[in-house]
C-alpha cells in the first residue's frame, strides 16, 4: 500500500521527521519526488527490520509501532547504567563518610582504644598469666606430692583454679584502671594546654 511520508509516521507511530530522515538514507524505497513521495508502507517495514543497524545513525525509529515496545537505545542504556553506577558509588562514599565521622566522634569521647595501647594491654595480661601459671605449678607441686586421694586432688586444684582466676580478673581490672587513669591524666593536661594557648 503506497501511502505518503505523513500517513507512514502516523501508520508506524513515529514522527514525520523520523520517517524523512530514514528515508533519505534509504532513497529506494520512495516512489515519486517532493510532495508527492510515496513509500509502500510494508516494504518500508520489512526493510527497517532487515537493515536495523544501530550505526546508521537514524536510531530506531520504528520500534514505537503499535504493540511494539520503545527499548531505550544503547547509549540511553550506557547512560542509564552510569547513572546507576554513580549514585551506587555515591552511596557508598556516603557510608562511608558517615562511618568516619562516627569513628571520629567515637574517639573525642573517649569511647575508642587505640590499637597499641590494646596489643600493650593484651601482652601485659599474657605475662602477668605466664607468671601466675609459673608460681602456681612450685605450689601446687608441692601440695600435690603428699596427696594420695583423687578426689581430694580434684578439689584442690578446682579450688586452686578459682582463686587463680579470680587474682588474675581483679589485676586486669587495675591494669585497666590505671590505664583509664592515664588516659584521664592525658586529657586533663591536653585541655590544660588549650586553655592556657587559648589565654
Amino acid at each position: 500500500m503506497l501511502v505518503g511520508v505523513s500517513k507512514a509516521a502516523e501508520e508506524l507511530g513515529v514522527s514525520h521527521s523520523t520517517i524523512s530522515r530514514y528515508l533519505r538514507n534509504y532513497p529506494e524505497l520512495t516512489v515519486g519526488a517532493g510532495r508527492r513521495k510515496k513509500v509502500d508502507l510494508a516494504e518500508l517495514r520489512r526493510h527497517r527490520a532487515e537493515n536495523l543497524s544501530v550505526d546508521e545513525g537514524d536510531g530506531l525509529p520504528f520500534e514505537g509501532e503499535a504493540g511494539v515496545a520503545r527499548s531505550p537505545a544503547p547509549r540511553e542504556e550506557k547512560t542509564v547504567e552510569a547513572r546507576q553506577r554513580q549514585s551506587a558509588a555515591r552511596a557508598t562514599t556516603d557510608e562511608l563518610k558517615a562511618e568516619l565521622l562516627r569513628i571520629e566522634l567515637a574517639e573525642r569521647r573517649g569511647e575508642l582504644v587505640p590499637l597499641d595501647e590494646i596489643e600493650a594491654a593484651f601482652g601485659d595480661a599474657g605475662a602477668l598469666l605466664q607468671a601466675r601459671f609459673e608460681s602456681r605449678r612450685r605450689d601446687l607441686a608441692e601440695r600435690l606430692v603428699v596427696m594420695t586421694d583423687v578426689k581430694e586432688i580434684e578439689a584442690f586444684l578446682k579450688q586452686a583454679d578459682r582463686e587463680m582466676l579470680e587474682a588474675f580478673s581483679r589485676r586486669l581490672g587495675q591494669m585497666a584502671d590505671e590505664a583509664e587513669g592515664e588516659a584521664v591524666e592525658a586529657e586533663d593536661a591536653d585541655l590544660s594546654s588549650e586553655v592556657t594557648e587559648a589565654a
